[in-house]
């Protein structure tokens, strides 16, 4: 049973937690793979405190998430703790996405990642976390050197993730850009742990960009003749 009355929570606050989770809002999010660490929730103005009384009001639950170089998915400890930590991340509960869904369907579109209702349209790369997110979903963390995909992200961020960017690597002399450009690109589209978004050189090697993951087609030609860099598109 939810407890919204406690925590003094009207429509906006509401509708509030609605827009920061509004990426697991669907019936098909599966919503501990889009939780949200306690970290990303506190820079959008969270309190622990708040956190503790959501959790305990069943609006949304707690579980540590446990960290594994080889795991496919995120993984996560339940033991009903209340004690944070920074492994801590927070999804909403099964009732909590009923109610949240059903308001948001009364005053608009429920917004998804990209669209335009949604506060986080575009990347955020933590350089010194080491962590891609898209709308505050973990996309890609790195635990091992990767400097030319870092040095793309750094130059993202720092542009503020335009939709595409001049070639920032170095020119090495001894290295081909543009075998460089595409490897980089392939290396930063591989190890997703939630495909929300993808690179792609344009004009190679003069521009990299992102879009959004697109959904697959069913109907795609299975005889397409492959280009030789298939992660290229033009501009």
């Amino acid at each position: 049973m939810l407890n919204g009355s406690s925590l003094d929570l009207d429509e906006s606050k509401l509708l509030r937690i609605a827009e920061v989770f509004s990426h697991c809002l669907h019936d098909d999010a599966d919503r501990w793979q889009y939780s949200l660490p306690m970290k990303q929730l506190h820079e959008q103005g969270f309190s622990s405190d708040q956190l503790s009384k959501l959790v305990s009001s069943n609006w949304i639950e707690h579980a540590l998430e446990i960290v594994s170089d080889n795991a496919s998915q995120r993984r996560f400890s339940f033991d009903g703790s209340m004690s944070f930590s920074e492994s801590s991340c927070f999804a909403l509960s099964v009732e909590g996405r009923r109610i949240l869904s059903g308001l948001v369907t009364l005053t608009g579109e429920i917004a998804r990642p990209g669209s335009s209702m949604h506060p986080f349209a575009k990347p955020v790369w933590d350089d010194e976390g080491n962590r891609l997110t898209f709308a505050g979903v973990l996309v890609k963390r790195y635990r091992q050197p990767a400097e030319t995909q870092k040095c793309v992200l750094r130059a993202f961020q720092s542009q503020q993730w335009s939709k595409q960017i001049e070639n920032p690597l170095p020119d090495e002399g001894f290295v081909d850009r543009v075998d460089q450009l595409y490897e980089t690109v392939r290396s930063l589209n591989r190890c997703r742990i939630v495909k929300l978004i993808r690179f792609e050189t344009i004009e190679s090697p003069h521009f990299i960009g992102w879009i959004l993951e697109p959904q697959e087609q069913p109907n795609k030609v299975q005889n397409e003749k492959p280009k030789k860099h298939p992660e290229s598109t033009p501009r």
